[in-house]
């Protein structure tokens, strides 16, 4: 898995109040330094990113992975989309850009810059695996990472 050929990045560029324009400038100036090609899937509104993801996982090319750049709430969705689609391992890279980042900060990449956090993907030779949620009703069921919230 360490050979990179494309990198498909699911940004939500209004992720902490901007935060994660900043953190995208960043990835964006080294990704464009080293000459890697990337697309950015921008998310607009509530459940983009569920689409998109579910679209990346379906149609994701050999030597390409998928970056989330934003925020829990962007991360929840690009999982959910991932695990509705015909290929629900497929592996997220994520690089924290939003306000809470409980997720970032309880696996200890929160303080991290994101330039590092981009070059330590791109150097992962297989994904790191960690436990994901589920949560099923009669008619709907939804994947985590982080929390869960009831009522």
């Amino acid at each position: 898995m360490s050979k990179v050929g494309k990198l498909e990045i699911i940004l939500n560029e209004r992720a902490g109040n901007g935060q994660s324009m900043q953190a995208w400038k960043k990835v964006q100036h080294y990704l464009d330094n080293i000459n890697l090609n990337y697309q950015v899937h921008t998310t607009r509104s509530n459940g983009d990113g569920v689409r998109i993801a579910k679209y990346l996982a379906n149609n994701l090319e050999p030597y390409s992975r998928i970056i989330v750049l934003g925020g829990d709430g962007t991360l929840n969705q690009s999982l959910n989309g991932v695990k509705q689609s015909n290929n629900p391992d497929t592996p997220l890279g994520y690089i924290p850009g939003g306000s809470g980042n409980d997720f970032s900060r309880g696996i200890k990449i929160r303080k991290q810059n994101p330039t590092v956090l981009i070059q330590k993907i791109l150097a992962m030779n297989e994904p790191s695996i960690i436990d994901v949620g589920k949560a099923q009703s009669q008619d709907n069921t939804k994947y985590f990472v982080n929390n869960i919230g009831i009522g």
